[in-house]
């Protein structure tokens, strides 16, 4: 009992010595931090927190060749997400009143979600790679519909509770902040251009925007309005499968991209070097310094070949010739009433530059994302570019280069009569292939058989040419092949026996020398195929770049010009069919009354091209000018349209480039 007593006791006096220790440690802490280190940690309670963010470099400027700008940036404000003070657990209601704020004021905010904002939603066409993208990520299987998307959208992002317009733009958001990587290293940027007001807005409702700052940021903005928007393109935030292919070179999720035209083909040389600028922050959440560590360095700005002023006279002749066209009577069907489109290039002779390049019905640059929905949905499809990609029929355009092969491969002279035109074409009447041709031209030598577009001549010089050398000499002419242009375009289709879904007969051969059967060809095809035939021979190849400048001005680089092809055509093969070219403007040639009082020197030739017994041929012009020194040549297609109006649109593109040179 007693040595219980004795521990108990001794028990009782080292509780308190205990205490009073543990209390002595944490009261001398208390003394340490309070009294000695008082000021040290006021001091770091004070510290404000860091953010290192990317400085957008400004965008190189797109110029035309007298300097007018036509895109361009102007200063404007962005809405940044902040992952250290945006609360995730109310990210769902920011998210949606930012949405109602930038709908009301018909603003843009960044959505790459590859499903269409309709109801019910559905995969957005060309985007393929991003669909199979979202699915792997999410690890959906593949033959998963839009609609099976949308609702693995909404469960994945608690989007439960919002209607199905709000949970499709809420989803796109979503969507987008995760494959940018948004975390406290990387802010997201919600919207790239915002109005003043609604940055103001944002800044004075910090409880409503939590984590939500508008930040000043170059934007991008297209003065050229409807002029060559087909080829400016444009700029958008960079998708998932974009970035993929871009990440090793310094791209973030967060960045803008060209997308189309000439805003993506010279991305490297727009895009600039983007720079790094340290932020500071109180510790209440609000912004106390703003410092550049790395100066951005904007990119090269591009000196285009494309004259904006012919550009225009271009568009407006051709709007203007569609709009007679469809106002005429049906009196006389298939006259143009049902014409689809229209499309002209103007290019120097001496290196291939682009002055026009023009595609009927087109659409505004300056609106192209608020109007985007009905752009794409419109049955006229304004957003495609025929002269870079329309493939079309060409017609008796084609003769002058047929007169090419014939004379350089012997196969007949150009003075002497090559055949008697009764109206019809008899050599395979027995195998009862007797095409007819559209006057009866009597013995017809080269310089008449192209005044007046006889087609029983060139059915028979075609016969004797054979379709090897004839196309020989039509794919040195760049026709059937790219032109090596800077952006996209198609390759048309040289006929020949391979093209042919059949069996290759004598006729065809014919027809393909008056521009039928399956042949087709762009508008810069053929205006690439009339500087050939201005030149003598030599192809150049095309281009819609002069030169690059840095921002402070000092020229880069100067395009030079590039031969692709040089044309077999002797000194006497270019005379002559440049005389037979020269007649067709002339009294009794097909384009005589389009061009009867020209102040200047042309040679042209005219094309229809039968395409349906129910619709209008197209028609086709080609020309260089003036003849004695060409400077230009020209192409016009009117997608049955009628020769005619082609005419007419040529005319009125030569006259505004000559008033021009004058």
């Amino acid at each position: 009992m007693v040595g219980q007593k004795r521990i108990r006791g001794s028990r009782l006096v080292a509780l308190p010595l205990l205490l009073t220790a543990i209390f002595g440690v944490y009261g001398a802490r208390l003394v340490q931090i309070q009294i000695i280190d008082g000021n040290h940690y006021a001091a770091l309670a004070q510290q404000y927190r860091t953010t290192t963010v990317t400085e957008t470099a400004s965008r190189g400027e797109l110029l035309d060749r007298n300097g007018q700008p036509l895109a361009v940036n102007r200063a404007g404000f962005a809405l940044v997400l902040d992952s250290v003070w945006f609360p995730r657990e109310r990210q769902n209601e920011i998210l949606a009143s930012l949405i109602r704020l930038l709908s009301d004021a018909e603003e843009a905010w960044n959505d790459t979600f590859p499903l269409t904002t309709d109801d019910p939603p559905s995969f957005v066409q060309g985007r393929e790679g991003g669909i199979a993208a979202l699915k792997q990520r999410w690890k959906l299987p593949a033959a998963v519909d839009a609609a099976a998307v949308m609702t693995a959208a909404v469960e994945r992002y608690g989007l439960q509770g919002y209607d199905a317009a709000l949970q499709r733009r809420l989803a796109g958001v979503r969507y987008t902040m995760e494959t940018a990587g948004f975390n406290a290293a990387t802010p997201y940027t919600f919207a790239a251009d915002v109005s003043r007001v609604t940055a103001a807005v944002v800044g004075e409702n910090r409880d409503t925007y939590t984590g939500v700052t508008a930040q000043a940021t170059p934007i991008r903005e297209y003065r050229c309005g409807t002029v060559g928007a087909h080829l400016i393109g444009t700029v958008g935030p960079i998708y998932a499968e974009e970035y993929a292919a871009r990440a090793a070179q310094g791209y973030r999720m967060t960045d803008t991209v060209g997308k189309s035209g000439l805003e993506a083909a010279l991305e490297d040389t727009l895009r600039g070097t983007q720079g790094t600028r340290v932020l500071t922050w109180n510790n209440d959440g609000s912004l106390r310094q703003s410092q550049v560590t790395q100066q951005a360095t904007a990119g090269d700005s591009v000196v285009l070949t494309l004259d904006s002023a012919l550009q225009l006279s271009a568009q407006t002749a051709i709007e203007e010739q569609m709009a007679a066209l469809r106002a005429q009577s049906d009196d006389e069907p298939c006259n143009g009433q049902d014409v689809r489109s229209g499309s002209a290039v103007l290019l120097d002779v001496h290196d291939g530059g682009v002055l026009v390049c023009a595609s009927c019905p087109g659409y505004d640059l300056s609106t192209y994302r608020e109007q985007y929905t009905a752009l794409a949905s419109d049955e006229s499809s304004p957003l495609f570019n025929r002269a870079l990609f329309g493939t079309f029929p060409c017609g008796s355009v084609i003769k002058p280069a047929v007169a090419v092969a014939g004379l350089e491969n012997a196969v007949f002279t150009a003075n002497r009569a090559l055949i008697t035109c009764d109206g019809t074409y008899h050599h395979y009447e027995e195998v009862g292939f007797a095409p007819k041709c559209m006057g009866r031209h009597g013995a017809v030598t080269l310089t008449q058989a192209l005044r007046r577009s006889c087609n029983v001549y060139f059915y028979e010089a075609g016969r004797l040419l054979g379709i090897d050398r004839m196309n020989h000499t039509l794919s040195a002419f760049g026709l059937g092949q790219k032109t090596g242009i800077e952006i996209a375009e198609a390759t048309g289709v040289l006929a020949s026996p391979a093209t042919k879904n059949g069996t290759w007969v004598a006729g065809d051969t014919c027809q393909c020398a008056i521009g039928q059967m399956d042949q087709r060809f762009t508008p810069l095809q053929l205006a690439a195929y009339a500087m050939t035939l201005a030149n003598g021979g030599t192809r150049y190849r095309t281009h819609l770049v002069a030169y690059t400048r840095r921002y402070d001005g000092t020229v880069q680089q100067v395009y030079e010009p590039q031969v692709l092809a040089q044309v077999p055509m002797s000194a006497s093969t270019a005379a002559a069919v440049r005389q037979g070219m020269c007649a067709v403007v002339k009294r009794g040639g097909t384009a005589h009354e389009a061009f009867e009082d020209a102040a200047y020197t042309l040679a042209a030739k005219t094309g229809t091209a039968q395409n349906s017994p129910t619709r209008s041929d197209h028609g086709v012009f080609i020309a260089y000018a003036p003849v004695e020194a060409p400077q230009v040549a020209l192409a016009v297609v009117m997608e049955n349209g009628t020769s005619a109006a082609a005419s007419a649109v040529a005319r009125q593109i030569l006259d505004a480039w000559y008033e021009q040179e004058k």
